[in-house]
Protein backbone atom coordinates (compact mmCIF):
# COMPACT_ATOMS: atom_id res chain seq x y z
CA UNK A 1 0.00 0.00 0.00
CA UNK A 2 1.32 3.43 -0.92
CA UNK A 3 1.31 6.04 1.85
CA UNK A 4 -0.59 8.41 -0.45
CA UNK A 5 -3.54 6.00 -0.35
CA UNK A 6 -4.12 6.62 3.36
CA UNK A 7 -2.47 10.03 3.79
CA UNK A 8 -0.42 11.46 6.64
CA UNK A 9 -3.05 11.00 9.33
CA UNK A 10 -4.06 7.53 8.18
CA UNK A 11 -0.41 6.53 8.52
CA UNK A 12 -0.19 8.11 11.98
CA UNK A 13 -3.25 6.10 13.03
CA UNK A 14 -1.59 2.85 11.95
CA UNK A 15 1.61 3.78 13.81
CA UNK A 16 -0.42 4.58 16.93
CA UNK A 17 -1.96 1.09 16.88
CA UNK A 18 1.54 -0.43 16.89
CA UNK A 19 3.21 1.70 19.55
CA UNK A 20 0.35 2.58 21.92
CA UNK A 21 0.79 1.45 25.52
CA UNK A 22 -1.02 2.63 28.65
CA UNK A 23 1.14 4.58 31.06
CA UNK A 24 -0.20 6.19 34.22
CA UNK A 25 2.08 9.21 33.81
CA UNK A 26 1.31 9.84 30.14
CA UNK A 27 -1.69 12.15 29.71
CA UNK A 28 -1.39 13.00 25.97
CA UNK A 29 0.46 11.29 23.14
CA UNK A 30 -0.12 10.61 19.44
CA UNK A 31 -3.00 12.78 18.24
CA UNK A 32 -1.96 15.95 20.06
CA UNK A 33 0.62 18.63 19.27
CA UNK A 34 2.84 17.42 22.13
CA UNK A 35 3.33 14.37 24.27
CA UNK A 36 2.36 15.33 27.83
CA UNK A 37 3.30 13.52 31.02
CA UNK A 38 3.18 14.04 34.77
CA UNK A 39 6.51 15.11 36.28
CA UNK A 40 5.53 15.63 39.90
CA UNK A 41 3.06 17.74 41.82
CA UNK A 42 0.81 19.69 39.44
CA UNK A 43 3.47 20.04 36.74
CA UNK A 44 3.14 18.55 33.25
CA UNK A 45 6.13 17.96 30.97
CA UNK A 46 5.65 18.56 27.23
CA UNK A 47 7.68 17.11 24.35
CA UNK A 48 7.30 18.01 20.69
CA UNK A 49 9.38 17.37 17.58
CA UNK A 50 9.26 18.67 14.01
CA UNK A 51 11.20 17.52 10.94
CA UNK A 52 11.68 19.95 8.05
CA UNK A 53 12.89 18.83 4.63
CA UNK A 54 14.22 20.99 1.83
CA UNK A 55 11.82 21.34 -1.14
CA UNK A 56 8.95 19.96 0.96
CA UNK A 57 8.79 22.38 3.90
CA UNK A 58 11.07 25.11 2.58
CA UNK A 59 13.09 26.17 -0.46
CA UNK A 60 16.53 27.62 0.10
CA UNK A 61 15.96 30.15 -2.70
CA UNK A 62 13.10 31.59 -0.64
CA UNK A 63 14.75 31.88 2.76
CA UNK A 64 18.02 32.90 4.35
CA UNK A 65 19.66 30.41 6.72
CA UNK A 66 19.01 32.88 9.57
CA UNK A 67 15.28 33.01 8.82
CA UNK A 68 15.14 29.22 8.43
CA UNK A 69 16.75 28.75 11.84
CA UNK A 70 14.36 31.24 13.39
CA UNK A 71 11.22 29.73 11.87
CA UNK A 72 12.17 26.13 12.63
CA UNK A 73 12.26 26.99 16.33
CA UNK A 74 8.97 28.92 16.21
CA UNK A 75 7.17 25.96 14.59
CA UNK A 76 7.96 23.75 17.58
CA UNK A 77 7.43 26.43 20.23
CA UNK A 78 3.99 26.91 18.70
CA UNK A 79 3.18 23.28 19.52
CA UNK A 80 4.07 23.94 23.15
CA UNK A 81 1.88 27.08 23.10
CA UNK A 82 -1.09 25.11 21.77
CA UNK A 83 -1.12 22.98 24.91
CA UNK A 84 -0.83 26.02 27.21
CA UNK A 85 2.82 25.39 27.95
CA UNK A 86 6.05 27.35 28.21
CA UNK A 87 9.12 26.23 26.17
CA UNK A 88 12.29 25.54 28.15
CA UNK A 89 14.89 23.43 26.29
CA UNK A 90 15.56 22.64 22.66
CA UNK A 91 17.52 20.09 20.61
CA UNK A 92 18.41 20.90 17.00
CA UNK A 93 19.66 18.28 14.54
CA UNK A 94 20.90 19.01 10.99
CA UNK A 95 21.35 16.61 8.06
CA UNK A 96 23.86 18.40 5.82
CA UNK A 97 24.55 17.77 2.12
CA UNK A 98 27.91 18.95 0.75
CA UNK A 99 26.54 22.24 -0.65
CA UNK A 100 25.79 23.57 2.86
CA UNK A 101 28.65 25.75 4.12
CA UNK A 102 30.00 26.48 7.58
CA UNK A 103 28.73 30.05 7.24
CA UNK A 104 25.24 28.74 6.44
CA UNK A 105 25.19 26.62 9.61
CA UNK A 106 26.44 29.51 11.73
CA UNK A 107 23.74 31.84 10.39
CA UNK A 108 21.09 29.15 10.90
CA UNK A 109 22.00 28.81 14.57
CA UNK A 110 22.06 32.57 15.07
CA UNK A 111 18.47 32.69 13.82
CA UNK A 112 17.51 29.72 15.98
CA UNK A 113 19.09 31.35 19.05
CA UNK A 114 17.22 34.61 18.40
CA UNK A 115 13.90 32.75 18.37
CA UNK A 116 14.80 30.80 21.51
CA UNK A 117 15.87 33.93 23.36
CA UNK A 118 12.56 35.61 22.51
CA UNK A 119 10.60 32.86 24.27
CA UNK A 120 12.99 31.96 27.09
CA UNK A 121 14.09 28.67 25.53
CA UNK A 122 17.65 27.29 25.57
CA UNK A 123 19.33 25.26 22.82
CA UNK A 124 20.78 22.40 24.88
CA UNK A 125 22.20 20.14 22.17
CA UNK A 126 21.36 18.18 19.05
CA UNK A 127 23.07 16.18 16.31
CA UNK A 128 24.77 16.72 12.95
CA UNK A 129 25.03 14.21 10.11
CA UNK A 130 25.83 14.21 6.41
CA UNK A 131 23.40 13.68 3.54
CA UNK A 132 23.66 12.56 -0.09
CA UNK A 133 20.38 14.25 -0.94
CA UNK A 134 18.63 17.38 0.38
CA UNK A 135 19.17 19.43 3.51
CA UNK A 136 16.85 18.53 6.38
CA UNK A 137 16.58 19.28 10.05
CA UNK A 138 14.77 18.33 13.22
CA UNK A 139 13.82 20.43 16.21
CA UNK A 140 12.67 18.91 19.52
CA UNK A 141 11.48 21.09 22.39
CA UNK A 142 10.75 20.34 26.02
CA UNK A 143 8.34 22.61 27.86
CA UNK A 144 6.09 22.58 30.89
CA UNK A 145 2.48 23.28 31.78
CA UNK A 146 0.16 22.76 34.74
CA UNK A 147 -2.45 19.99 35.04
CA UNK A 148 -5.30 22.49 35.29
CA UNK A 149 -4.07 24.45 32.24
CA UNK A 150 -3.14 21.62 29.86
CA UNK A 151 -5.33 21.60 26.75
CA UNK A 152 -5.75 18.73 24.28
CA UNK A 153 -7.55 18.28 20.96
CA UNK A 154 -10.02 15.87 22.50
CA UNK A 155 -11.78 18.26 24.89
CA UNK A 156 -14.19 20.20 22.65
CA UNK A 157 -17.90 19.90 23.47
CA UNK A 158 -21.03 20.39 21.37
CA UNK A 159 -22.16 23.99 21.76
CA UNK A 160 -18.66 25.41 22.26
CA UNK A 161 -17.73 28.39 20.11
CA UNK A 162 -14.52 28.39 18.04
CA UNK A 163 -11.97 31.20 18.27
CA UNK A 164 -8.69 32.18 16.58
CA UNK A 165 -6.06 34.51 17.99
CA UNK A 166 -5.31 36.58 14.88
CA UNK A 167 -5.71 37.22 11.14
CA UNK A 168 -5.00 34.29 8.83
CA UNK A 169 -3.53 33.72 5.38
CA UNK A 170 -0.57 36.09 5.63
CA UNK A 171 2.06 33.36 5.73
CA UNK A 172 0.67 31.51 2.71
CA UNK A 173 0.44 34.79 0.81
CA UNK A 174 4.02 35.61 1.78
CA UNK A 175 5.17 32.26 0.42
CA UNK A 176 3.44 32.95 -2.90
CA UNK A 177 5.30 36.25 -3.17
CA UNK A 178 8.60 34.54 -2.44
CA UNK A 179 7.94 31.79 -5.00
CA UNK A 180 6.78 34.28 -7.65
CA UNK A 181 9.02 37.35 -7.36
CA UNK A 182 7.40 38.83 -10.47
CA UNK A 183 4.16 39.33 -8.51
CA UNK A 184 3.34 43.02 -8.21
CA UNK A 185 3.12 44.28 -4.63
CA UNK A 186 4.19 47.46 -2.86
CA UNK A 187 7.42 47.33 -0.87
CA UNK A 188 5.46 47.68 2.37
CA UNK A 189 2.97 44.91 1.54
CA UNK A 190 5.70 42.58 0.28
CA UNK A 191 7.68 43.13 3.48
CA UNK A 192 4.67 42.51 5.76
CA UNK A 193 3.55 39.32 4.04
CA UNK A 194 6.99 37.74 3.59
CA UNK A 195 7.78 38.52 7.23
CA UNK A 196 4.60 36.64 8.22
CA UNK A 197 6.03 33.60 6.42
CA UNK A 198 9.70 33.90 7.36
CA UNK A 199 9.46 35.33 10.88
CA UNK A 200 6.20 34.10 12.44
CA UNK A 201 5.39 34.42 16.12
CA UNK A 202 4.41 31.68 18.55
CA UNK A 203 1.37 32.54 20.65
CA UNK A 204 2.64 31.38 24.03
CA UNK A 205 0.97 34.16 26.04
CA UNK A 206 -2.30 33.68 24.15
CA UNK A 207 -2.30 29.94 24.84
CA UNK A 208 -1.92 30.47 28.56
CA UNK A 209 -4.54 33.23 28.61
CA UNK A 210 -7.06 31.16 26.64
CA UNK A 211 -6.55 28.16 28.90
CA UNK A 212 -7.01 30.22 32.06
CA UNK A 213 -10.25 31.69 30.71
CA UNK A 214 -12.25 28.73 29.48
CA UNK A 215 -10.60 27.19 26.41
CA UNK A 216 -11.33 23.49 26.03
CA UNK A 217 -9.63 21.96 22.94
CA UNK A 218 -6.77 23.93 21.38
CA UNK A 219 -4.08 23.66 18.71
CA UNK A 220 -1.87 25.84 16.57
CA UNK A 221 -2.63 26.66 12.95
CA UNK A 222 0.26 25.13 11.04
CA UNK A 223 -1.73 23.19 8.42
CA UNK A 224 -4.60 25.65 7.82
CA UNK A 225 -7.68 26.54 9.87
CA UNK A 226 -9.95 23.94 8.27
CA UNK A 227 -7.43 21.16 8.74
CA UNK A 228 -6.75 22.05 12.37
CA UNK A 229 -10.44 22.22 13.27
CA UNK A 230 -10.84 18.83 11.58
CA UNK A 231 -8.15 17.42 13.90
CA UNK A 232 -10.05 18.72 16.92
CA UNK A 233 -13.28 17.20 15.59
CA UNK A 234 -11.64 13.82 15.04
CA UNK A 235 -10.11 13.68 18.51
CA UNK A 236 -13.21 15.08 20.25
CA UNK A 237 -15.58 12.94 18.16
CA UNK A 238 -17.76 15.90 17.20
CA UNK A 239 -18.42 18.17 14.20
CA UNK A 240 -17.91 21.87 13.56
CA UNK A 241 -19.06 24.79 11.45
CA UNK A 242 -16.69 27.52 10.29
CA UNK A 243 -18.44 30.68 9.14
CA UNK A 244 -16.48 32.23 6.27
CA UNK A 245 -17.78 35.73 6.93
CA UNK A 246 -16.32 35.60 10.46
CA UNK A 247 -12.82 34.39 9.53
CA UNK A 248 -10.25 37.21 9.91
CA UNK A 249 -8.21 37.60 6.72
CA UNK A 250 -4.85 39.36 6.80
CA UNK A 251 -5.60 42.77 5.26
CA UNK A 252 -2.27 42.92 3.43
CA UNK A 253 -3.38 40.08 1.12
CA UNK A 254 -6.15 42.27 -0.26
CA UNK A 255 -3.54 44.80 -1.41
CA UNK A 256 -2.03 42.32 -3.88
CA UNK A 257 -4.13 42.20 -7.04
CA UNK A 258 -3.18 38.64 -7.96
CA UNK A 259 -3.94 37.31 -4.46
CA UNK A 260 -6.98 39.22 -3.25
CA UNK A 261 -9.46 36.99 -5.09
CA UNK A 262 -8.19 33.96 -3.15
CA UNK A 263 -7.56 35.70 0.16
CA UNK A 264 -10.22 33.65 1.95
CA UNK A 265 -8.87 30.37 0.57
CA UNK A 266 -5.42 31.29 1.92
CA UNK A 267 -6.95 32.15 5.30
CA UNK A 268 -8.89 28.88 5.52
CA UNK A 269 -6.33 26.40 4.25
CA UNK A 270 -3.01 28.18 3.70
CA UNK A 271 -1.29 27.24 6.96
CA UNK A 272 1.86 28.31 8.84
CA UNK A 273 0.20 31.31 10.47
CA UNK A 274 0.90 29.77 13.90
CA UNK A 275 -2.12 31.47 15.43
CA UNK A 276 -4.08 29.34 17.89
CA UNK A 277 -7.55 27.93 17.29
CA UNK A 278 -9.56 26.76 20.28
CA UNK A 279 -13.05 25.99 21.51
CA UNK A 280 -14.74 27.60 24.50
CA UNK A 281 -18.15 27.09 26.17
CA UNK A 282 -20.60 29.90 25.39
CA UNK A 283 -21.02 30.74 29.08
CA UNK A 284 -17.32 31.59 29.35
CA UNK A 285 -16.87 33.61 26.15
CA UNK A 286 -17.63 36.98 27.76
CA UNK A 287 -14.88 36.56 30.37
CA UNK A 288 -12.57 35.16 27.68
CA UNK A 289 -13.09 38.23 25.47
CA UNK A 290 -12.60 40.52 28.45
CA UNK A 291 -9.30 38.84 29.35
CA UNK A 292 -7.94 39.19 25.80
CA UNK A 293 -9.15 42.77 25.54
CA UNK A 294 -7.46 43.65 28.84
CA UNK A 295 -4.14 42.40 27.43
CA UNK A 296 -4.84 44.17 24.11
CA UNK A 297 -4.67 40.84 22.27
CA UNK A 298 -6.84 40.08 19.22
CA UNK A 299 -9.53 37.39 19.40
CA UNK A 300 -12.00 36.33 16.72
CA UNK A 301 -15.01 34.02 16.92
CA UNK A 302 -15.12 31.96 13.71
CA UNK A 303 -17.52 29.06 14.28
CA UNK A 304 -19.07 26.52 16.60
CA UNK A 305 -18.80 22.90 17.67
CA UNK A 306 -21.73 20.74 16.57
CA UNK A 307 -22.95 17.17 16.57
CA UNK A 308 -21.67 15.04 13.72
CA UNK A 309 -18.21 14.06 12.54
CA UNK A 310 -17.03 16.60 9.98
CA UNK A 311 -16.20 20.28 9.44
CA UNK A 312 -18.61 22.39 7.40
CA UNK A 313 -17.33 25.66 5.93
CA UNK A 314 -20.34 27.89 5.30
CA UNK A 315 -20.58 31.10 3.29
CA UNK A 316 -23.36 33.43 4.46
CA UNK A 317 -24.31 30.61 6.88
CA UNK A 318 -25.83 28.64 3.99
CA UNK A 319 -23.59 27.71 1.05
CA UNK A 320 -21.02 25.03 1.90
CA UNK A 321 -17.45 25.37 0.60
CA UNK A 322 -15.22 22.32 0.15
CA UNK A 323 -11.72 22.89 1.55
CA UNK A 324 -9.15 20.92 3.53
CA UNK A 325 -5.85 21.56 5.26
CA UNK A 326 -2.28 20.65 4.29
CA UNK A 327 -1.11 17.03 4.30
CA UNK A 328 2.44 15.82 3.71
CA UNK A 329 1.53 12.92 1.37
Amino acid sequence: MDIKEIGEFGLIDKIDKIVYRKDKKLVASIGDDCAAFKIGGTKIGLLTTDSLVEDIHFKLKCTSPYDLGYKSIIASISDIASMAGVPLYCLVSLILPDYITVEFVQSFYRGAKTACNKYGCLIAGGDISGSHTNFSLNVSIYGESQQKLLRKRSEAKVGDLIFVTGPLGGSAAGLELLLKPETKASVSTYSKLTKKHLRPEAKVAEGLLASKNGATAMEDISDGLVGEVAHICEQSKIGAIIYVDKVPVDESIKRVDSLKTKAMELALSGGEDYELVFSCPKRKTASLAKAFNKKNLPLFEVGEITKGNRVKVLHNKEKEIKLKGYEHF
